[in-house]
């Protein structure tokens, strides 16, 4: 359940086919209805078949991972099927992150998960229409092709779309809320109304609220359980994995430990999140592996780049492209996992940092510090991006509009309580990068985007989720021991309280000091060279001496890298930016300047 392609043009659909055909995919079904063309294909590792065809003609097929009746793929899908009464809300029994087509009584229907986590992709021209989950076979059998810049900023700099049409104009993302209906003649899109589950918690204690959620976590794994054996779980040092392996053993589930290690700045790894995964391992008795992330000198040539990006399409943009990580994924990861998590979407299950301290903040603040001023990437700067006015008009625009549809409509101020409910219309597109990329490998969603797990953090109290009280209890209360392996989330090493169940940061020498210099305004070469020192010489940790250099080394020449091309050799339609006054992390720069490199690609 790797793609699915729709068309009602048979030229179209066949060079869909052809595309996604040499890019490494192979076809599992293809069906004619109607004057509309019909193809999956099955995913790269764990294949299995993902449509299923009745006696009267009616058919399904699916492409990410979905549980259906305690069953998933094929056998799902015949079950989804047969319940399917003209409504989607037969989603409310699915769980998974997914899209699926189907034909019943001579009407057909597209839709996907209720957050559109997995990407499906259309446009309409002229008569003709397409559809695909992926971008990249779509943009390149549009005959119509045009930039959206501001979409393109959003997708790459700010790690997420914000709005429906992607940075290819006239192609659409589906959302949630939506659905197509498809005949010979066209599609329509079709608008739902969002609903969002309520708790209320008046008279209740935290320990209810745990008690409840902590039900809900068990319910959906012991689901997982009966479908996959062997689950493996990406390990780091941080609370939201933690939170999925402790559900997964607090229901007799012992996962198979992945920690991706890589070598410089892209794949921002840290050594302190290897040596809690060891830790895992070794209290536990699990097994795991260290999957090469790293970089070598080919990753950065035109042939490596070219050939990730004709097998993934714009997925081959993760951590930077590097082949080691899509060789784990292929194949080299031992006892392959069947299902895969990742502890995406647990980020609501505490109050953000930002607003801790704060009753409300206003929506200026929220765009032009939080949004567009480096909490994801800086497009505030106009000597890095020239129409960045427009764009961020633009993008506020579309975020808002995204909000009202999800029936959050703020004029003013935000609210503490309600700040992650709406940062999370973009949060969610950020979340689902990988997950997209791995359902091309084998079966993976995240756990905690299955809405009652995702919303009911947002009617908690925001006092409860201050400073992961709430996300800790929780993990107690699934696995106590879990709480035994060193704490390191976003960067820093922390110290448990067993009594209130609240994090202290362990600053470091180093980051007191460098606080210091930030306070007295020392310029960003003196932190720099300080930084360079301490590693050198003064960190006792010497793996992770060691990585903090290659950090340093690899970002200064994968800076080269980016202004190199974007001096001598991106076409002049393509220059949109000025590299060179980029203030963010390199990450999100390296990101655009590989989707600028396919769009080269696209457009010459």
């Amino acid at each position: 359940m790797s793609r699915i392609v729709i068309s009602n043009n048979e030229f179209l659909f066949n060079s869909l086919i052809e595309r996604n055909v040499s890019s490494g995919l192979e076809v599992s079904s293809v069906i004619k209805r109607l004057g509309v063309y019909f193809a999956s294909f099955y995913k790269r590792v764990n294949k299995a078949e993902n449509f299923f065809e009745s006696n009267e003609s009616d058919f399904i097929l699916g492409s990410g991972t979905l549980i259906y009746n305690d069953s998933t793929s094929a056998e799902a899908l015949e079950h989804i099927l047969a319940d399917y009464s003209g409504s989607i809300d037969v989603r409310n029994k699915i769980l998974g992150n997914y899209s699926i087509a189907l034909s019943k009584n001579s009407e057909v229907s597209v839709f996907c998960d209720p957050y559109a986590i997995h990407d499906l992709y259309f446009f309409e021209e002229g008569d003709s229409f397409a559809i695909s989950n992926s971008l990249k076979e779509l943009a390149e059998v549009k005959s119509n092709k045009n930039i959206n810049i501001s979409s393109l900023i959003s997708e790459t700099i700010l790690s997420g779309y914000i709005g429906n049409e992607t940075f290819i104009e006239g192609i659409y993302k589906l959302r949630g809320i939506e659905h197509l209906k498809l005949d010979s003649k066209g599609l329509a899109v079709v608008k739902g109304n969002y609903q969002k589950k309520e708790w209320n918690f008046d008279g209740k204690t935290i320990d209810h609220a745990v008690e409840q959620y902590v039900e809900m976590v068990r319910k959906y794994i012991v689901q997982i359980s009966k479908v996959w054996n062997n689950i493996g779980v990406h390990q780091t040092g941080g609370l939201d994995n933690r939170l999925i392996f402790s559900g997964l053993m607090s229901v007799g589930v012992n996962p198979q430990l992945l920690y991706g290690r890589g070598n410089g700045i892209l794949t921002t790894t840290n050594q302190e999140d290897l040596e809690c995964v060891q830790e895992y391992s070794k209290i536990f008795s699990l097994n795991h592996h260290i999957m090469d992330w790293g970089h070598i000198d080919k990753d950065y040539t035109n042939t490596n780049i070219y050939n990730l990006y004709a097998k993934y399409g714009f997925k081959f943009a993760i951590y930077g492209a590097p082949e080691a990580f899509f060789n784990e994924y292929e194949g080299a990861i031992p006892n392959y996992p069947d299902f895969l998590e990742f502890g995406y979407f647990g980020e609501n299950l505490r109050l953000r940092e930002y607003v801790v301290e704060r009753e409300k903040i206003s929506l200026d603040e929220f765009f032009n510090d939080y949004l567009f001023g480096g909490r994801y990437g800086d497009i505030n700067n106009v000597d890095f991006l020239p129409n960045s006015q427009e764009i961020k008009s633009k993008l506020r625009e579309e975020y808002l509009r995204e909000a009202s549809l999800l029936g959050i409509n703020i004029n003013n101020d935000i609210l503490a309580k309600d700040f992650d409910e709406f940062r999370w219309i973009h949060a969610r597109k950020a979340d689902s990068r990988s997950l997209n990329l791995i359902n091309e490998f084998t079966s993976s969603f995240a756990i905690l985007s299955i809405p009652e797990l995702h919303e009911f953090p947002w009617s908690l109290p925001a006092e409860w989720r201050k400073n992961a009280q709430f996300q800790l209890r929780v993990i107690h209360k699934l696995c106590p021991q879990a709480l035994e392996i060193p704490l390191f989330s976003h960067g820093n090493l922390q110290t448990l309280n067993k009594e209130s169940f609240s994090l202290t940061i362990n600053y470091t020498w180093a980051q007191k000091v460098k606080s210091l210099m930030d306070k007295f305004k020392f310029n960003s070469h003196a932190i720099a060279y300080s930084k360079d020192i301490y590693f050198r010489f003064f960190e006792r940790n010497k793996a992770k001496a060691s990585l903090a250099l290659r950090n340093r080394s690899s970002r200064e020449s994968v800076e080269k890298i980016v202004e190199d091309y974007f001096e001598n050799e991106c076409p002049e339609s393509l220059k949109f930016i000025k590299p060179q006054h980029y203030p963010g992390h390199i990450v999100g720069l390296y990101r655009y300047y590989l989707h600028i490199k396919a769009l080269e690609h696209i457009f010459k």
